[in-house]
């Protein structure tokens, strides 16, 4: 903390932080282009209260050419799936309004297990049985904040870069 003041002129505070950049440089990371085209025609959710993940997940989703949408919350989810339909969701675990999980459990009372989206957990806990609470709550997958252009690529592959028929008779990752 510093303070410069001067009689008749004003004061000046100076608080200094010490942080590293996540991005130093403002620039995405390169991503690979590993995607089918095919896959490209479908549709992505995000759901996410934290604006710089949001930023980044468009950013993203919007490089590999997806057609994406970003809401806050699962409520706000909950809400876009009655006049949309999605292929992947992005899920965060840990929301204000509703949560990953009670909104995952509402997909799935909606949907059923054969016609849903596919929910792949997004969150920064990495403990011994996170993962298993993602999957048990019904996510189809899990990954782990911050997140990395390569893991959503990936993921992207696995769930929806292949054709319907091996699509239908994919499970969940274990």
């Amino acid at each position: 903390i510093d303070v410069e003041s001067e009689v008749g002129v004003g004061t000046v505070f100076r608080v200094y932080i010490p942080f590293r950049a996540v991005l130093s440089t403002g620039q995405l990371p390169e991503i690979p282009e590993i995607i089918s085209v095919s896959s490209r025609h479908a549709q992505v959710l995000v759901v996410e209260d934290h604006p710089i993940n949001q930023q980044l997940m468009r950013a993203i989703l919007d490089k590999l050419g997806y057609r994406n949408e970003v809401v806050n919350n699962g409520q706000e989810a909950l809400r876009l799936l009655e006049e949309k339909s999605f292929d992947l969701i992005f899920m965060d675990v840990q929301m204000p309004v509703m949560d990953g999980y009670k909104t995952t459990k509402a997909i799935i009372s909606r949907f059923g297990s054969q016609k849903r989206p596919v929910i792949i957990a997004m969150t920064a806990n990495a403990l011994q049985g996170d993962r298993e609470k993602c999957l048990e709550a019904g996510m189809d997958d899990y990954i782990t904040k911050p997140v990395q252009a390569s893991m959503i690529t990936e993921r992207i592959r696995i769930w929806i870069g292949s054709d319907e028929k091996e699509k239908s008779s994919r499970q969940s990752v274990n």
